[in-house]
């Protein structure tokens, strides 16, 4: 993480990261995106637009068939 870091948050910031990543993010003095649910048209459009370098998602969000781009 450092100041070039992009984080697409899917997941509740309490959930698997255990406050870990919320944390380190917020000292590194990374960027953060946050979603308040499931969108996939929002995910993709964060993931091709936003120079996003790392995601954080549930399992279940990534069966979902990619778009065609």
């Amino acid at each position: 993480m450092g100041l070039d870091s992009v984080y697409l948050w899917v997941l509740p910031m309490f959930h698997a990261g255990g406050w870990t990543y919320p944390w380190a993010i917020t000292f590194a003095v990374s960027t953060q995106i946050t979603l308040r649910n499931v969108s996939y048209p929002l995910i993709w459009n964060h993931l091709c637009n936003s120079s996003v370098t790392h995601y954080c998602g549930a399992p279940t969000v990534q069966v979902h068939r990619t778009p065609e781009l």
